[in-house]
């Protein structure tokens, strides 16, 4: 939602009640101001910045001028100023974590990990350094590789664009990269446009995460992970698990234990202690899950948890009255597997769980998607399970755990699922040209 006025800039210090767009260094007003519900209560969260064109030229020419003395700063000087803005962050993780929940929607305890989770990968991309590397050395010739900074690069995040600003981003001659995080579908949209200036691209789109549970897990204990991974955030994390494969043997065992848990986890406004679930982000994706859950309603599978598509507008006993965007923690069992919940993503707490019989079945289902983000294997026989895990077609495929990730590892997606990779030695790279230096002590006759 939006609103006319500049953003308040009486204020000189930093607050989180009023938001500036910072270009060049200096804090900047914008005469349009716009506003994010909270999701939780309904509430108006406080205004920030409707950015123009105009704002996106200066800030990009600002960061352009700045780029070549920045690219010749020494790395230790580079990793100072980054480790400074890392310290302002953390202290500030609880006002940081608060904005999160009034934002997004997510518990505070949650939120504080993601401020701590934040800080962690920063201080280990840190370690990382892309030094020259000689890989020739012969006959009086040396070759080496090296990678040169790529240029003035442009994130688009997750419910943070506005609709003008993202394709302006993406179109604008002075950006030389994009990073996405989104759907597939705008995932397409961006590098379409990306491509009419040659700008490379970073995609990290949606998942159909599956879970392949074996017959010989501890099932009360991987029936929680399972319910933590699927239902953490709402569902919506790209790499939540969001198919779940049980085997047939264990299927009924299995689902009790799994709808035991959920239905222990606390559902309600993020500020509320023990709360494990908050609302959906906001009212378009509250509809497009209540979408799903008709759709199943219509279609196929047994619905054995949740469901009720008119309880939730709002948890009147937690909220006193007010809206909000939540949904009951839903389940199915063995929906069709060419139906909706079982081809597309939710980003919501709806979670569809089927059973297998063979490793090769298995196998051949977990792939019959069009992405291919995340996967886990969980199983005590460990070369099964690793079998199993090396012909899953994924970026990243855990054994008995799920969602863990590390900053030196590279995470990105297949198939529909994206486009290059964040983190690790190869994210890094990512942001640079790669350049070949050959060098020879004396010139030779050609002749």
């Amino acid at each position: 939602m939006s609103n006319q006025g500049p953003v308040d800039d009486r204020e000189q210090g930093f607050t989180f009640r009023h938001f500036r767009n910072i270009i060049d260094g200096k804090p900047t007003t914008t005469l349009e101001t716009r506003f994010s519900i909270n999701p939780s209560t309904g509430e108006s969260n406080a205004p920030v910045p409707v950015s123009t064109k105009e704002d996106l030229d200066l800030a990009v020419s600002a960061a352009r001028r700045a780029l070549k003395g920045w690219a010749a700063t020494p790395w230790d000087q580079r990793k100072d100023a980054l480790l400074k803005l890392l310290n302002a962050v953390v202290e500030k993780k609880e006002e940081f974590a608060k904005l999160l929940v009034q934002e997004q929607g997510k518990p505070l305890m949650f939120a504080l990990s993601e401020v701590a989770a934040g800080a962690r990968e920063v201080q280990a991309l840190m370690t990382i350094k892309l030094e020259d590397e000689v890989i020739v050395e012969e006959g009086g010739r040396k070759v080496i590789r090296r990678y040169v900074p790529i240029g003035v690069g442009g994130a688009i995040v997750p419910w943070n664009c506005d609709d003008n600003l993202g394709p302006w981003m993406t179109s604008h001659p002075g950006i030389d990269k994009i990073s996405f995080t989104g759907s597939s579908a705008t995932g397409r949209k961006v590098m379409e446009s990306c491509s009419k200036t040659l700008k490379r691209v970073t995609l990290e789109l949606g998942g159909k995460d599956p879970a392949i549970i074996l017959p010989d897990v501890d099932v009360p204990l991987v029936a929680a992970q399972i319910a933590f991974y699927s239902f953490f955030n709402s569902g919506q994390i790209c790499i939540a698990t969001k198919r779940i494969y049980v085997h047939s043997s264990i299927a009924k065992e299995f689902t009790t234990a799994l709808v035991s848990v959920v239905e222990g986890l606390k559902v309600g406004d993020g500020m509320k202690e023990g709360v494990f679930m908050g609302p959906v982000n906001n009212s378009m994706q509250y509809e497009k899950v209540l979408g799903f859950i008709e759709d199943i309603k219509k279609t196929s599978g047994d619905i054995i948890l949740g469901g009720d598509t008119k309880r939730f507008r709002y948890k009147a006993e937690d909220q006193g009255g007010q809206s909000g965007y939540f949904i009951d923690p839903t389940i199915v069992f063995n929906p069709d597997e060419n139906s909706k919940i079982m081809r597309e993503e939710p980003f919501g707490p709806v979670l569809p769980v089927v059973t297998w019989d063979s490793d090769e079945e298995v196998i051949r289902r977990a792939n019959d998607t069009d992405m291919g983000l995340g996967a886990s294997v969980w199983g005590k026989d460990l070369e099964r399970a690793e079998r199993i895990a090396r012909r899953i077609e994924a970026g990243s495929v855990w054994i008995n755990q799920h969602l863990t990730s590390t900053a030196v590892a590279p995470f990105g997606g297949w198939k529909g699922s994206g486009i290059g990779v964040e983190n690790g030695k190869e994210g890094l790279t990512g942001w640079c040209n790669v350049q070949s230096l050959f060098i020879r002590g004396e010139v030779k006759s050609v002749l």
